[in-house]
């Protein structure tokens, strides 16, 4: 189990990298404990470029 700071760092590489075409992320605990770490992923992730403004709704309203 990393942190939010290193789970961002890991999808940002992988972005930027070109390694996947996106990533899946399976809760470990349960959807309401997760719920806030999965915000802050998201506007980490929009912070440094990797996620468009456009996406973020759709992540919002998928998660």
């Amino acid at each position: 189990m990393g942190t939010v700071s290193g789970l961002v760092g890991l999808i940002a590489d992988v972005y930027v990298l070109g390694i996947a075409d996106g990533v899946v992320l399976i809760p470990f605990a349960g959807q309401e404990q997760m719920s806030g770490a999965f915000d802050l992923v998201v506007r980490l992730l929009e912070d440094k470029g990797v996620l468009g403004p456009t996406v973020v709704p759709a992540l919002h309203a998928a998660g």
